[in-house]
């Protein structure tokens, strides 16, 4: 799931209890979470103090940072239908573009700050083909 949250601070790199992954901790507006993704991770410590999306899952009693989407100085509000016209599943057409994004985010083609102009680009694109 997507979360809109600040990052308040960040522990030094830890070692699982198994001994086989390294994670941070981070104090976030929404609690505590891990994240094991290094470079998620930089982008994380990167952005300390800023409001983040990320994609946020939960397993048992602990929240895993899974992907960092976008950063800001003000917490934003999500970009998309209201709750009041949401449809029951969603739209495939804008699941398929924000894969697409993250691939080029992920690739370096893109920079992560302009994720979501990006999507709204191609969208636009989508939907006039």
């Amino acid at each position: 799931m997507q979360a809109n949250l600040q990052l308040i601070s960040a522990s030094e790199e830890k070692t699982s209890k198994d001994g086989k992954s390294k994670f941070t901790t981070f104090k976030t507006s929404e609690g505590v979470m891990n994240c094991f993704d290094s470079k998620v991770c930089s982008h994380l410590l990167s952005n300390m103090g800023r409001f983040v999306i990320v994609d946020v899952e939960e397993k048992g009693s602990f929240k895993n940072i899974k992907n960092f989407m976008s950063s800001s100085e003000v917490k934003t509000e999500f970009v998309g239908i209201t709750p009041a016209v949401a449809p029951s599943a969603p739209d495939k057409s804008a699941t398929m573009i924000m894969s697409y994004v993250k691939d080029l985010v992920q690739s370096g083609l893109i920079d992560l700050n302009d994720f979501e102009k990006y999507c709204a680009l191609f969208m636009v694109i989508y939907r006039r083909l």
